[in-house]
């Protein structure tokens, strides 16, 4: 019986990097409560592996500092959650060229702020240029750019990620590149209560009902509505 609460925040659902993540437990995950199932949603979503790790994290130890520790250290008596254990990456931006003309540059900008509003901290794109339309794809969007001198303009190749590139862009041979990208995530908890707040919440106690409803602290309010979440989640014949 360890990291329950975290294997229900985490819907049972290994993750691919161990380094960033606590053991998990399969089976202590249920989705017999729809709501609960929703509620789960909006405190760790499932886009990226680090954004969840990172926010389960930051979920659990909210509960630890609140009035309902008892309830986390009932459903997990041997946690490791006192344990600095997790090791998350440090924010990086890189670029791989894997065909190109010997004459081509990419120059990389990015913007934290809006990689992250797009629900991901880490991403790894395969992109390439068509110079006979003036395009770059990549996995998730593609852009058209135009020339001036050997300099192009910007090209979005992800919310958050822009390219510019400089070439003669007289061959015909395939430009093509990959690029990766990874923000540590930082938590808006005032946007994570709104979310909170917006959806129909289960209760697993009335009490934590009463807590979301009327208490004036805000730590206090979401720790109500994540370890009923999890109550709710916890499959208890796993322990």
């Amino acid at each position: 019986m360890i990291n329950q609460a975290w294997s229900v925040l985490s819907k049972g659902s290994a993750y691919a990097d161990p380094t960033s993540s606590r053991k998990v437990d399969a089976s202590a995950y249920t989705d017999s409560s729809a709501a609960a199932v929703r509620m789960l949603d909006i405190l760790c979503p499932f886009s990226d592996d680090l954004l969840r790790s990172h926010r389960a994290e930051g979920i659990l130890e909210l509960v630890r500092r609140s009035p309902f520790a008892d309830r986390l250290q009932a459903i997990d008596p041997v946690n490791t959650y006192d344990k600095a254990t997790l090791t998350f990456p440090s924010s990086d931006l890189s670029i791989e060229i894997t065909a190109q003309p010997t004459d081509l540059r990419i120059f990389l900008f990015s913007d934290d702020e809006v990689f992250l509003d797009e629900g991901r901290a880490s991403v790894s794109m395969s992109c390439s240029i068509d110079t006979t339309t003036n395009t770059v794809s990549s996995e998730w969007t593609s852009g058209s750019y135009t020339v001036t001198g050997n300099l192009s303009s910007y090209v979005t190749i992800y919310p958050g990620v822009r390219v510019r590139m400089q070439s003669d862009f007289a061959s015909a041979s395939p430009y093509e590149f990959t690029v990766s990208k990874t923000v540590l995530p930082k938590t808006d908890y005032a946007d994570l209560l709104s979310k909170a707040a917006a959806i129909p919440a289960a209760w697993s106690d009335p009490d934590l009902e009463d807590t979301w409803k009327s208490d004036p602290l805000w730590s206090n309010k979401l720790a109500a509505f994540a370890i009923s979440a999890v109550e709710l989640c916890h499959n208890a014949s796993s322990a």
